[in-house]
């Protein structure tokens, strides 16, 4: 037997070993398992104090803003009370004109060939500028305020049936229709402020007829046709002087053409 043993010490040496080997490797996997549950009680405690905390701090923070405002609010409203409620000149807003096609209208005028062989024609009638920061107006047309000198003028479309002639008035051109023209003629043009860039295009409109007397006495020149054959008047066509109605009781544009 005293030849076995250190055979068997050895080996009782080396079982030793192993099973010390064996319980440490068993510690430190014990010590890892508790070192992850710690872990991952640490994440679940920072994941519930960051849902508290978070709502916390946005609720303070909120706190804190309104109070500031609260607090700027109460010094603005103390300023206004000491100081005049008129508010300074120096802070209103400047008057900025301009065109503006919702007070840009069309013009007319109406001509009484029996009366007057021309007219002006008030182009700036029914025009007027806005102001850009309020509900204020100018008629361009009117002396006070924004006024002719303030405006340009150019022709786009001539009228056809007559001329256009410019004088020192630049805003109210004379209209000579042409002889003998009965009708409706237009002139249209662009009116432009001199501070501004914004172009507006307006049309005049211009009317020639006989004044409704005038047309009476056109129209009544002979009570009947007995008067129209005895001036060698007859037959009359409509359009020409006498010509009337009731002389042309067929309607065919001709009077006294019967008989």
């Amino acid at each position: 037997m005293s030849e076995n043993d250190p055979v068997r010490s050895f080996e009782q040496r080396l079982q030793e070993l192993r099973q010390r080997g064996i319980e440490e490797q068993q510690q430190r996997d014990e010590q890892r398992q508790a070192k992850k549950r710690l872990d991952r009680q640490v994440d679940i405690t920072c994941a519930v104090g960051c849902l508290v905390l978070v709502p916390a701090l946005l609720a303070l923070a909120w706190w804190g803003i309104s109070a500031v405002w609260k607090s700027r609010d109460e010094n603005s409203h103390r300023s206004s009370v000491t100081t005049s409620p008129s508010p300074s000149p120096s802070t209103s807003m400047p008057t900025i004109w301009h065109l503006d096609e919702e007070y840009i209208y069309d013009g007319e005028t109406t001509i009484w060939t029996d009366k007057n062989k021309f007219a002006q024609l008030p182009l700036l009638e029914g025009v007027s500028a806005s102001d850009m920061y309020s509900d204020r107006t100018d008629e361009l047309s009117e002396i006070s305020g924004l006024g002719p000198p303030d405006v340009v003028i150019k022709v786009l479309k001539s009228p056809r049936h007559g001329s256009l002639t410019f004088g020192n008035e630049r805003a109210k051109p004379r209209y000579t229709p042409r002889p003998g023209f009965s009708g409706e003629d237009e002139v249209v043009y662009s009116v432009k402020l001199k501070s501004r860039t914004e172009v507006a295009e307006v049309t005049h409109r211009i009317k020639v007829e006989l004044s409704p007397g005038g047309e009476w006495e056109l129209t009544h020149k002979f009570e009947n046709c007995g008067e129209a054959r005895a001036a060698g008047s007859t037959p009359i066509y409509r359009g020409e002087p006498g010509y009337g109605l009731h002389l042309d009781a067929d309607g065919d544009g001709i009077g006294c053409d019967a008989g």
